[in-house]
């Protein structure tokens, strides 16, 4: 049997053992021992080779125990006749993952190499080294090399250690000065460096790089700004594809490649027809990148845009208000510029500005349904489903209570009823960190609990304006903004048409500094008061939908209270000579989103001229929503 064979048959029978650990520990430990007493030799190298390629558990962090006895791991791992450097960089992550630290090995090699003669396979040596390290080193290690790093003859050494140290210390300064260095290799490495730190510091860095004489300096600066959600990157890579330099122009569809932006495909179209040779093949290659990267896009989670306003003109530019939620919730404020796209009457557009609303620093939010007893009533169902959806969105520190009013001809009333001492929730729920905060809470598995429990008939307000007095007493005993969301069903008609009950509930929220926001059922003019109430606060909404719509009607509300967001941008003044200018009497705005996050599309009709031609007052913050969903 050849050694290789031996290798791969070993291999097999360690990826065994290490499985059997989930079934029977002591007979996976029993096995690993046994096979590694057999060959010890041919068991180093066939383990490192099965932990570079496995997924932590119990049995590999025992792997990595046993390899560990064998004072030879650290020195195979160096050793490229052993595994590649993709496998000891593995093994060295997986070894710390089970408590073994290899760093101070490999330290100490680094700086036996350093010390050596200069040479193409001292260099190569300490490039393994290098990569190796990357895996584990933290900060204070990579400070005691810098020096000699950055002084060594190699150039590939130079940048590959320009590279790591700017990624490990994550010092903008320290990164900017290597654009001082004399080798654009180290230059470029350093621009690499700075990705995916913060944008504010980093640009400067960028846009003195763009101003090199050397095409690799240039295109990561660019790809660079492009990745701090910088929108005007797009303008300088566009440009790049025309310099008058190929190298340049190689270098430009690679980095537009490595953006992965659907909106460069029409560019790399028309720019292979003319392309030639290696820039002919770069741009499939960009091409096919950019594909596949949508493709995945596709299959991941969506997101949901939510209109806020229809798109309005102030100031010679139109803007657009959406907010933005996802299921499940994630915090979806660090969406890059970059990853919003515009498109008027098909038209891309390449001058725009995003801006994210910012929210309270922390929301106080009331939740007030009807109650029908049964559990199965269609409505309520739809109101528990749409706020399972807004719990999913709730940031950590905001906080919820839940409230409840009968929607019974003649509910019961006794003491229990008053607002004073009405307790929303079941008694299984009650602990005396909830009572203190008057049922309000920040807890999330507390709050989906307190939805899926049907609350006792007694709990339940008799009215929704008594419902709406319990929250806000509730609500004045916290800081934050308060948001009261009042869920109206067509039993409650008779409550809110009213005017001594409007004025009561208006007299509630004043006192308590509450903003309403009122979600029906879409039974025209049936609940004008309410809408009034609702809408006479500049922060209120009124939503009508149908039953099927109630979930995403209010997802859209509370999604514009968290994580709304503003486009605001001009079209190109190409488009505005020949007609198709901010002043259009029609078409069609398509706005869509494309991020790590998710994916999400909308359309939207232009209003005529005179409608998009609001005063940019009108069109700021702070103006009533009144939502009519289908």
């Amino acid at each position: 049997m050849s050694k290789s064979e031996t290798l791969g048959g070993l291999a097999a029978h360690i990826s065994k053992a290490i499985e059997s650990f989930g079934e029977n520990e002591s007979a996976g430990k029993q096995l690993l021992n046994q096979l590694a007493n057999s060959d010890p030799a041919v068991f180093f190298a066939a383990g490192i080779h099965v932990l570079a390629a496995s997924k932590p558990s119990e049995g590999s962090r025992y792997l990595v125990q046993t390899l560990a006895k064998d004072k030879r791991l650290s020195i195979g791992l160096l050793d490229p006749k052993v595994c590649t450097a993709e496998q000891a960089m593995a093994v060295t992550r997986a070894a710390a993952e089970a408590g073994t630290q290899l760093q101070a090995t490999f330290a100490m090699a680094l700086n036996k190499a350093l010390q050596g003669h200069a040479s193409p396979q001292s260099a190569e040596r300490i490039l393994r080294i290098l990569d190796v390290l990357a895996a584990t080193a933290d900060q204070n290690c990579w400070n005691a090399f810098q020096v000699e790093l950055m002084a060594y003859p190699d150039s590939v050494v130079r940048s590959r250690a320009a590279l790591l140290i700017g990624r490990s210390t994550r010092n903008v300064a320290w990164i900017g000065r290597r654009l001082l260095d004399r080798d654009p290799r180290v230059q470029a490495a350093a621009m690499e460096a700075l990705w995916g730190l913060e944008a504010g510091e980093t640009k400067p860095h960028y846009m003195a790089a763009l101003k090199s004489k050397d095409n690799q300096v240039v295109a990561n600066a660019a790809l660079g700004l492009y990745l701090s959600g910088d929108v005007t990157a797009m303008r300088i890579l566009r440009d790049l594809l025309q310099h008058e330099d190929p190298l340049f122009r190689l270098s430009a569809v690679w980095a537009i490649g490595e953006t992965e932006d659907e909106r460069f495909l029409s560019v790399l179209s028309e720019y292979y027809k003319h392309a030639e040779g290696k820039l002919r093949l770069a741009a499939v290659g960009a091409m096919s990148k950019i594909r596949r990267r949508d493709k995945s896009a596709n299959q991941a989670a969506q997101l949901h845009i939510h209109m806020s306003q229809l798109p309005a003109l102030a100031e010679g530019r139109r803007r657009l208000t959406f907010a933005l939620s996802c299921h499940p919730a994630r915090d979806l404020s660090g969406i890059k510029s970059t990853e919003f796209a515009v498109w008027e009457n098909g038209i891309l557009i390449h001058d725009y500005v995003v801006r994210l609303v910012s929210p309270p620093v922390v929301l106080l939010a009331g939740f007030i349904a009807p109650w029908s007893g049964s559990g199965d009533e269609p409505y309520e169902k739809a109101v528990r489903e749409g706020l399972k959806q807004c719990l999913s969105m709730k940031r950590r520190g905001d906080l919820w209570r839940i409230d409840r009013y009968s929607v019974e001809i003649n509910p019961q009333t006794d003491e229990k009823s008053s607002q004073e001492a009405m307790w929303p929730y079941d008694d299984s729920l009650t602990t005396p960190e909830l009572k203190a905060a008057y049922a309000c809470s920040s807890n999330p598995e507390l709050l989906e609990k307190a939805l899926a429990l049907p609350a006792p008939l007694d709990r339940a307000a008799p009215d929704p304006v008594i419902a709406c007095q319990r929250q806000c007493n509730a609500f004045t005993k916290h800081g934050g903004k308060r948001h009261l969301f009042l869920f109206l069903h067509e039993m409650s008609g008779f409550d809110l048409k009213q005017d001594a009950a409007i004025e009561r509930l208006r007299t509630t929220a004043l006192d308590s500094s509450t903003i309403l926001h009122g979600i029906c059922p879409d039974v025209a003019g049936q609940w004008a008061l309410v809408r009034d109430l609702c809408l006479s606060n500049p922060e209120g909404s009124f939503t009508a939908t149908k039953l099927d719509g109630m979930v995403d009607g209010l997802m859209g509300v509370y999604a514009n209270l968290c994580s709304q967001f503003e486009i605001s941008y001009s079209l190109p003044a190409s488009a505005e000579q020949a007609g198709a200018g901010p002043g259009t009497a029609s078409g069609q705005v398509k706005l869509r989103i494309s991020s790590g996050l998710g994916k999400a599309e909308i359309s939207v009709d232009l209003p005529s001229a005179a409608a998009a031609s609001v005063p940019a007052a009108a069109a700021s913050d702070g103006v009533p929503t009144e939502t009519s969903l289908p």
